[in-house]
């Protein structure tokens, strides 16, 4: 019972550790022109492989909620999508990673599995944006995440390369503690 304890409050800080670094990279985005650029991703989907996907989904929404709230953005049309698909990215991707194939190069599964929990996340993110967008009245989508779709895919291929190259390298300190090995 008392290594169940110990075990929920390492994987909780973790998970706060994730959500800093990845809120960190959220809200630099304002500081890239507009494009909606950002480098908090590779963060959330290292929370879904190395914890998993239960907390993959609250670095995620953490992260992009918190991230919001110090950009001044209320739930509105544009941040609801946004919290959505980051939390969903960290649902996937830790999904993914745990269920992948074994014996695969680690980087090459972190690609894979950042690549799709990216562009699903991007795409359910826009078709959120949409649906509630004609469901106010607003008659067209309204972009979320503060950006171009060019900028969201950036953003993807650049969280899928981090994530790739992070992993290996943060791995063996994170699995010296055996009850967080995936």
């Amino acid at each position: 019972m008392k290594s169940s304890g110990k075990k929920n409050y390492e994987i909780l800080f973790f998970v706060l550790l994730f959500s800093v670094l990845a809120f960190a990279g959220m809200y630099l985005r304002k500081f890239t022109g507009g494009t909606g650029i950002q480098i908090g991703d590779p963060f959330v989907l290292l929370s879904g492989f190395f914890l998993g996907p239960f907390a993959g989904v609250l670095t995620g929404v953490l992260a992009s909620a918190l991230s919001m709230y110090a950009a001044g953005i209320t739930l509105t049309l544009t941040a609801i999508p946004a919290i959505v698909a980051a939390g969903l990215a960290g649902l996937i991707s830790g999904m993914l990673f745990r269920r992948g194939a074994k014996g695969v190069d680690l980087k090459v599964k972190c690609g894979l599995c950042g690549a799709v929990a990216e562009f699903v996340s991007i795409a359910a993110g826009l078709f959120i944006s949409v649906l509630l967008s004609f469901a106010a009245g607003a008659g067209g989508a309204v972009m979320p995440f503060g950006g171009s779709i060019l900028g969201l895919f950036v953003t993807a291929v650049l969280a899928i390369a981090a994530a790739a190259v992070l992993y290996p390298v943060l791995e063996p300190h994170v699995n010296k503690r055996e009850h967080l090995k995936v």
